[in-house]
């Protein structure tokens, strides 16, 4: 639930930051989301127990980039018998590009007591001024 109440905190703070920060038309700010390209994981990726979930990725934008946000949503669902799962983190990034090379996601490969089933994988990117693209694959863990 704290990760629920920390993604709203997050999101009203971004929307309040855009809306103050797009009051005033003498400075142009920066309004362009940044952007992602993935090589893995692809959408429709089927993952099984112990095997890590691997980022390849760049990601662009068009003034600084800041961090991208990952997640598995119903994360609840894929906690283990003994303990859970820790399916969300904060890559932080800097410059206008940065690449991501065999990034294990969450620090670990998927636990051997994790339910089996279709999960969707979420990474929110966020530039510096709070501009962000969303973008969900389809996961299979068997």
């Amino acid at each position: 639930m704290n990760k629920k109440i920390y993604r709203t905190t997050l999101y009203l703070i971004m929307v309040v930051g855009l809306l103050s920060g797009s009051c005033s038309k003498d400075e142009p700010g920066d309004s362009m989301a940044p952007t992602a390209v993935f090589t893995s994981p692809l959408t429709e990726t089927v993952y099984q127990r112990g095997q890590s979930i691997i980022v390849n990725a760049s990601f662009e934008d068009d003034n600084e980039l800041s961090h991208v946000e990952v997640s598995i949503e119903e994360a609840q669902v894929l906690k283990g018998w003994n303990t859970p799962w820790e399916t969300s983190e904060v890559i932080e990034l800097s410059g206008k590009s940065q690449n991501l090379s065999a990034y294990e996601l969450f620090g670990e490969a998927i636990p051997m007591d994790i339910k089996s089933g279709v999960y969707n994988l979420e990474f929110m990117v966020v530039d510096k001024q709070f501009n962000f693209a969303n973008y969900n694959m389809v996961l299979t863990i068997e």
